[in-house]
Formats: C-alpha cells, sequence, structure tokens
C-alpha cells in the first residue's frame, strides 16, 4: 500500500510566510512614511529658527533706529513700503530681490503716535503662511 503525503502542511506554510511577508512589507511602509515625514519636520524647525533670527535681527535694527522707518530700511538695505518696510530671502535664507524670493520679513509700523512707536515683526513663507510674529515697542527719539 502506498501512503500519501498530506499536502495542508505544504498549504500551511505557505499561508503563514506569505503572512509574514505581508506583515514586514507593511511595516517597511510605517518606516518609510515615518522617515518622510520627519524631513518635513526637520525643514519646518530649520525654517522657523531662520524666522526667528531674521526677525529678532529685525527688531534689534528697529529698537538702534529709535524707531525711524527710513534708518531701519537704510541699515537693514530693506524696501520701504506703504506700512513699514520688506525684505526678501530665497530658499535659503540668502536677501535676494522680490522675483526671487520664497520668505518675506515686514516691519509694520502700528502706531507711531505718543513717545512710543511700536511695530510688529512678520516673517511669512510664500506657501508656508506666518512662520513668525514678533510685537516690538520703542521709545521715540526726541
Amino acid at each position: 500500500m502506498v501512503r500519501r503525503k498530506s499536502r495542508s502542511g505544504r498549504w500551511l506554510l505557505l499561508a503563514v510566510l506569505l503572512l509574514a511577508c505581508l506583515f514586514f512589507a507593511l511595516a517597511s511602509a510605517i518606516c518609510v512614511r515615518i522617515f518622510a515625514d520627519s524631513r518635513k519636520t526637520v525643514d519646518d524647525s530649520v525654517n522657523l529658527s531662520y524666522a526667528i533670527t531674521a526677525a529678532i535681527s529685525g527688531v534689534e535694527v528697529f529698537k538702534a533706529a529709535g524707531g525711524d522707518r527710513e534708518q531701519t530700511a537704510d541699515t537693514l538695505g530693506a524696501r520701504l513700503c506703504e506700512s513699514g518696510i520688506r525684505l526678501f530671502y530665497d530658499d535659503r535664507w540668502q536677501r535676494t530681490g522680490e522675483s526671487d524670493r520664497r520668505y518675506t520679513m515686514e516691519i509694520l509700523w502700528q502706531n507711531t503716535d505718543g513717545a512710543l512707536v511700536y511695530a510688529r515683526v512678520i516673517v511669512s513663507g510664500e506657501s508656508d503662511g506666518v512662520l513668525f510674529a514678533l510685537n516690538t515697542a520703542v521709545l521715540r527719539d526726541r
């Protein structure tokens, strides 16, 4: 009498191996997603750091100029606009012209009546919106 070998053991092994492959494929897809998200987080952190540095530099120049628009613009090499001044940065945070800008820093004078001059410094990205904003005031030079 010839004995027939059972094939159910082979199918079970094949099913287990297939499930293991699917599990590892899913785990690797999740890991790739986590690494991609971490890269975006790093880029956002770097841009926030540069935005804070630019804003603080703008505030320091504003205060050193005693809140004077023209002197602040001259010191920063910025362009005067109706409500304040604007500086433009490229994607590596180097100063650039308006046509090549990726980021913009604006110093907007809010209240120039009285002894204090108030301003709002806003650093924004072309597609990122406002990255950092800061309010400041300085005692007017008399």
